[in-house]
């Protein structure tokens, strides 16, 4: 599964970033950006984030999403302030 990740809604469509996953010898971090049509009721990969981040914050403005802070590896490691905006 994937924990850790951030959503927004902008335009009408709802957004998601990142997130981490882990299993009993593993673990790694997304940089995936999904973007879900609830009118169509799809889903679509439609970016990727410049670094794989989970337990980032995501706010929708009227210029695009901004994307703030995490951590870069699993598990809470390597906590940054990066801050990303995209215009999907």
């Amino acid at each position: 599964g994937q924990s850790g990740l951030a959503s927004a809604v902008w335009n009408g469509k709802i957004y998601v970033f990142g997130g981490e996953w882990q299993n009993p010898t593993t673990a790694g971090v997304y940089a995936d950006v999904f973007e879900y049509d609830p009118r169509q009721d799809k889903w679509r990969a439609v970016a990727s984030m410049p670094r794989p981040r989970h337990g980032l914050g995501a706010v929708a403005l009227a210029d695009g999403i901004y994307v703030c802070g995490g951590a870069t590896g699993p598990s809470g490691q390597g906590t940054c302030n990066y801050l990303d905006k995209f215009e999907i």
